[in-house]
């Protein structure tokens, strides 16, 4: 009887242990969840929810600075990254990809310029340039050895890039379009600033997961496919971004 009731409870726990072992702790950067733009935070929580339920795991949200986020994911410290552009994999050597991607974003340069002045890349290298600090991709593209500029990472986020340029400090922001532009209606009310067209890129943005959660990558695959398909996504994104 003793050792029936031990196999019994060696069962339960052993289903709960490989259960808790399959929920995922990501990493989220602040800036997505904590922004001018209100809708992020809902449509993010609901992809979320949705994803975890069509995968069959569960999926909690750690909110860090931009640059910190990453880094946790790469370290092992939380599970991986929800929302990173893969352009960034060659620098974090422990993530992988997460192939279906969970939105399309555009980065975009703004100026007091006239916006009908294309701006790209190797351009703004020449040009003051202030970005959000841990914009791994931002940096990765700006801070090459020739450039005669100068380029500027700021923890206060989308705000203090128009407060810079608002005041001289610099002469192009840069940013992701779903968060700069709801910004620049908030904080730039007598339109000062111009947005240049076209944007300096689209990216897709992924889940990243830490090599040791390589198993839930065909999950998360799955289950993103699956939502794209049926159309889920992309009502979910519907005004955000550059969906």
């Amino acid at each position: 009887m003793k050792s029936l009731v031990f196999a019994v409870l060696f069962l339960f726990y052993s289903t709960q242990a490989h259960s808790q072992d399959q929920d995922l702790r990501l990493s989220v950067a602040q800036s997505l969840l904590d922004s001018a733009n209100p809708r992020m935070y809902t449509v993010l929580t609901k992809i979320r929810a949705e994803l975890a339920r069509r995968s069959g795991i569960g999926i909690t949200f750690v909110q860090l600075p931009q640059a910190r986020a990453i880094q946790y994911a790469n370290d092992g410290i939380t599970d991986g990254d929800f929302g990173r552009a893969k352009e960034v994999l060659p620098l974090y050597p422990n993530l992988v990809l997460v192939p279906e991607p969970l939105l399309t974003l555009k980065i975009i340069a703004i100026s007091k310029t006239k916006g009908n002045l294309a701006v790209t890349w190797d351009s703004l290298k020449d040009e003051r340039v202030v970005g959000v600090l841990g914009s791994r991709l931002t940096s990765s593209m700006l801070n090459g050895k020739s450039r005669k500029g100068s380029y500027t990472e700021v923890s206060g986020s989308e705000p203090v890039i128009i407060e810079m340029l608002l005041r001289d400090r610099a002469d192009f922001g840069v940013g992701t379009d779903f968060l700069l532009m709801p910004a620049l209606k908030r904080y730039d009310p007598a339109h000062q600033l111009h947005v240049h067209s076209p944007p300096l890129g689209t990216y897709s943005m992924h889940i990243l997961l830490h090599k040791d959660r390589m198993g839930a990558v065909r999950k998360l695959d799955s289950a993103l496919k699956s939502m794209k398909n049926d159309g889920t996504l992309s009502n979910l994104l519907r005004g955000v971004g550059s969906q």
